[in-house]
């Protein structure tokens, strides 16, 4: 792997981060690979969906999304097809694509009722909520939001703690 110095300026110092970051993702892939553990290859392509979206090509991150998607359906790990559904939805909503994120949040949110993973629901809600507020559409968020606050309020948090969660989600 790449050794990086003390750079003299913060520029290549950043340029050294994303080579060594990628070569541990190419290094995560090899070993994957090799072990023959395609379970984890969804895991591989959301982590090299994250580094693309870091070092800003949001639109080859879509594509790792959409393999890491395809992958864990053809496993059957729709939890995590939902996690990933989300992570292409908040893609979406970067590149300016407000009709596609609310689809794909509404995809993620069927998913996630299917696993019956509350913590997802809730964050996937609000995030469903502040794309209709970037619609225009202001009904709709508020019955998101709300229920948002209900999942909460079901996994045992108050609604000042679920209120204070939508406000960081």
């Amino acid at each position: 792997m790449t050794h990086c110095s003390r750079p003299r300026r913060h520029q290549s110092f950043s340029r050294c981060r994303r080579l060594e970051g990628w070569e541990f993702l190419q290094y995560a892939k090899s070993l994957i690979e090799a072990h023959q553990l395609n379970e984890l290859l969804p895991e591989l392509h959301n982590a090299r969906a994250t580094y693309f979206r870091v070092t800003g090509d949001l639109v080859a991150a879509a594509d790792e999304l959409d393999t890491a998607i395809a992958v864990s359906r053809a496993f059957e790990k729709y939890n995590h097809v939902a996690s990933y559904l989300n992570n292409l939805a908040v893609l979406h909503r970067a590149l300016g694509n407000l009709a596609a994120a609310q689809r794909t949040y509404s995809q993620s949110i069927q998913l996630a009722r299917m696993s019956n993973d509350a913590l997802a629901l809730t964050i996937q809600h609000d995030n469903l909520a502040s794309t209709y507020i970037e619609l225009g559409d202001l009904p709709a968020p508020a019955r998101y939001f709300s229920y948002s606050v209900d999942i909460n309020k079901q996994m045992g948090r108050g609604a000042l703690t679920a209120l204070a969660l939508l406000g960081s989600a």
